[in-house]
């Protein structure tokens, strides 16, 4: 099994990160031999897309030549895409919002058909949180439409005391073992 995570926060150590390397944690646990890849966003140089469509009617492939050439491969190579974010301004981190947008330029049938994605978010306020639920709600769409499958999702509340994130913590190593 290949797993691709993409951390989509600005704050490489922060709480999405932890969360992130809890559930690898728990995949590694539980999967011999998984094959493991992690793009960090924020170190990335990933432009916006320019709708141009030449990636659909042109050549087949993005014109815009930066970092997301190489990532495009690994989302290809991957059976699990996880995607790890923040909820800034009740959404996924700009980050994320350009790197799936990019997406767009690849085959939709080839490259995304019967993968599997995993949702990780951290958000302040309280639960239930409706970032949260607006991510979740926009990525269960998106899996829908590429005919992939909606594996799980997590979501922590960096606000909560040190005992119920802790408690969090394990519930991201256990989505991971379940994988």
């Amino acid at each position: 099994m290949r797993v691709f995570s993409v951390l989509a926060s600005p704050r490489i150590k922060g709480n999405t990160s932890v969360v992130l390397k809890r559930f690898l944690e728990g995949v590694r646990e539980n999967h011999s031999g998984v094959e493991e890849r992690t793009a960090i966003l924020h170190e990335k140089s990933i432009r916006p897309c320019m709708a141009c469509d030449n990636c659909k009617t042109g050549p087949k492939v993005c014109v815009i030549s930066d970092d997301m050439q190489q990532l495009y491969r690994e989302v290809e190579a991957a059976d699990v895409i996880v995607l790890a974010t923040p909820i800034y301004w009740w959404n996924m981190t700009a980050q994320l919002k350009t790197f799936i947008d990019r997406l767009y330029a690849m085959d939709f049938e080839k490259s995304f058909k019967g993968k599997r994605l995993v949702l990780l978010m951290t958000y302040g306020g309280e639960d239930p949180n409706s970032g949260a639920e607006i991510v979740e709600k926009s990525f269960r769409e998106i899996c829908e439409f590429l005919s992939m499958e909606f594996t799980g999702k997590f979501g922590l509340c960096s606000e909560n005391p040190i005992e119920l994130r802790e408690r969090s913590l394990e519930e991201a190593y256990s989505l991971g073992r379940m994988l």
